[in-house]
Formats: structure tokens, sequence, C-alpha cells
């Protein structure tokens, strides 16, 4: 009888995970020579999307950042995306904030003063999506990895 239970628990708890799951997902990690990418997907429901930790670690430096709003369930006008590091620090500096609509964009890392920079990073990083209404889309990483000196 208690396996039963604890059968029947485990599977409402995987019923109740699913949905999450489905809505915020990621590609694998994709790498060519020192160059990488990964894609993270959104889908806001009135307003609200929780953080997506992205499951990998990126390590190296953080060059570009592509935003793509979905075709069939826009996010909103000027909708805001930031990428954190552990320490909460927002690696881009701004340069995802008033994303457009319509069009795929690309932006860089940039200083205080606007000027773009790669930044590096280590380890996790978590992306925050705000303002997109009941929107979708999707957010591509580029970075550089270290060479490797053998």
């Amino acid at each position: 009888m208690k396996r039963a239970l604890f059968g029947i628990a485990v599977l409402l708890v995987c019923l109740i995970a699913i949905p999450s799951l489905a809505v915020n997902s990621q590609s694998t990690k994709v790498c060519v020579g020192n160059l990488c990418y990964k894609v993270v997907s959104f889908d806001s429901a009135d307003d609200t999307c929780a953080p997506i930790v992205v499951n990998e670690n990126i390590d190296g430096w953080v060059f570009a950042v592509e935003t793509v709003p979905d075709s069939e369930a826009a996010p909103t006008a000027d909708w805001d995306a930031t990428i954190t590091d552990a320490s909460g620090i927002d690696i881009m500096g701004g340069a995802l904030a008033d994303r457009s609509t319509s069009a795929t964009e690309m932006a860089r890392p940039e200083l205080p003063d606007s000027t773009p920079v790669e930044r590096p990073t280590l380890g996790v990083l978590t992306v925050n999506v705000t303002n997109a209404g009941d929107g979708a889309g999707t957010i591509k990483i580029w970075w550089k990895t270290p060479e490797r000196v053998y």
C-alpha cells in the first residue's frame, strides 16, 4: 500500500512539473572549434516568465546574444531580457532592454558607458524575461571558449 501511494505521489509530482518544463526549454550546447551557442526558449503567460537557469556552464567570453520573437505569439513591444551570473550581475549591461516584437535582434555585452565588450563568464547563467505579455521567443547566447594549449 505504501509503495502504491508513493508511486501515485511521484506521478502527481511529474504531472505537475511537466507543463513548466514544456514552457521554457533549452537546446544542447553547440560548439564549432572554440565558438559555442545555446538556445533558450521562453513562453510568458500574463506577463510573467520564471527565470530560466541555463543547464550547462558557460565558461568563456560571451560576445553576442540574439533575440528572436515568436512569429505567432510575439512578445509585447519593448520586452526586456537580462542574463545574470551567479552574483546576480547582468552580463549584458542592459543591452537586452526594449527588444522588438517582430524582428530578430543581436546585441553585445556593454560596459556602463555603452562600450561593447566580450564579457568573461564562468559557470551557470540565468535568463530573465520581463514585459513580454503573453508572448514567446528564443534567446541565443554566443560565447568563445578558451583556446586549449597543449
